[in-house]
C-alpha cells in the first residue's frame, strides 16, 4: 500500500487542516478499505479474458476510449 502511504504522507506535509486529527485517521482508513475492496473486483475481471496477453493488449486500447 504505498500509494496510500504516499498520499497520506502529501496531507501531512502540506499541512492540510482539513486532514487534521481523526479526520487524518478517516482518510487513511478510506484509502486502505479502497485498495481493499478493488482485489474482488481485479478478480472477477480476471475471468474476462482466456490469456494473459490478451488482457495486456486490451488494456492501452480501453486507455484509447
Amino acid at each position: 500500500m504505498p500509494p496510500c502511504a504516499g498520499i497520506i504522507l502529501c496531507f501531512y506535509a502540506f499541512n492540510l487542516p482539513q486532514f487534521e486529527g481523526t479526520r487524518m485517521v478517516a482518510a487513511g482508513v478510506i484509502l486502505l478499505t479502497f485498495g481493499i475492496a478493488s482485489l474482488p473486483l481485479t478478480y472477477l475481471c480476471s475471468f474476462l479474458f482466456i490469456d494473459e496477453m490478451k488482457a495486456l493488449q486490451a488494456r492501452p486500447q480501453a486507455a484509447r476510449l
